[in-house]
């Protein structure tokens, strides 16, 4: 892989008992300047996360644009007030159920669907995360959201006191696999939460191709021979080519002639000059003009 010595994407696999946030720490000290991700994991999970560093902290948004696919493994008969296996139980049934049940509760939550936020989340109120609030036993406003969940499979179950399900999950970024969980149980007239979390897909980024976070400690050459170019990692953007007077043009923040792809109207593109990655590019205020939207460095 060609190496970047100013920033670019990393593929790496969290394990368990280290926070998202842990992971960044030792990327930056490694590397230095900025650093972020494209999405956490909490403690208990674990998979793939992709970081973005140095210049490329800039396009980070964009990849909230990607499905992302999961492992889960979800307990019936209990629900704890977080959703995950992290949490205090809250509630039990003894009701029995079925495979057959519990495939067709599944099949019937795929969809664009309104989620309910966990109390123990980070999402923001009043400028603190809600699991502020929730460790305090304050209580705050419910909030709900609208995901998209493309894939709800069942891929084993068994039956006992308290079943459990290994699910497969392809949601839109942001999705909560706790409360899919939760509402899971509930759709089957019992309880659920979730018992472990394997994220294995980020669009095409595979975990199977993730560089463990054992090996991030002191080695500067192995990351950097590990990052991916920020122009290559958005892959799924149309990619256009500038001549040389409209790359300046575009680099000094200008828009550009430009007339894009028909079926690229209204969304961004990855623009290139002289081979070079300069940023991302959207449609003008003129017609058939290239307006940046991010300008990074060739």
């Amino acid at each position: 892989m060609k190496q970047s010595a100013s920033g670019g994407v990393l593929n790496l696999y969290k394990p368990v008992g280290i926070t998202s946030h842990d992971l960044l720490k030792r990327v930056r000290s490694v590397l230095g300047g900025k650093c972020g991700h494209t999405g956490t994991l909490d403690p208990f999970a674990r998979g793939m996360i992709l970081v973005c560093w140095g210049k490329a902290t800039r396009i980070s948004s964009l990849f909230n644009d990607l499905l992302k696919s999961y492992r889960a493994c979800v307990r019936f008969g209990l629900e704890t007030d977080t959703y995950d296996v992290q949490g205090k139980i809250t509630h039990y049934s003894s009701h029995h159920i079925t495979k057959h049940e519990v495939v067709a509760a599944a099949k019937d939550m795929e969809g664009t669907v309104t989620q309910e936020v966990p109390l123990f989340s980070a999402r923001k109120y009043r400028g603190k995360p809600l699991y502020f609030y929730a460790r305090k036993g304050k209580q705050v406003p419910s909030f709900k959201k609208t995901v998209c969940i493309k894939r709800l499979e069942v891929v084993s179950f068994q039956e006992g006191e308290f079943p459990w399900a290994e699910l497969y999950v392809v949601c839109s970024s942001g999705t909560y696999i706790r409360s899919i969980a939760a509402e899971l149980g509930r759709k089957v007239g019992t309880y659920a939460y979730l018992c472990s979390l394997r994220r294995e897909k980020i669009g095409c980024f595979d975990w199977r191709g993730s560089m463990p976070v054992e090996g991030v400690a002191n080695e500067r050459e192995a990351l950097t021979l590990n990052t991916i170019p920020p122009g290559e990692s958005l892959y799924w953007l149309e990619k256009v080519d500038l001549n040389d007077k409209a790359a300046v043009r575009f680099s000094h923040g200008n828009e550009v002639d430009m007339a894009l792809p028909g079926e690229q109207k209204g969304i961004h593109v990855r623009v290139y000059g002289n081979s070079n990655f300069l940023g991302i590019g959207k449609p003008g205020r003129e017609e058939n003009s290239l307006q940046p939207e991010i300008v990074l460095d060739g």
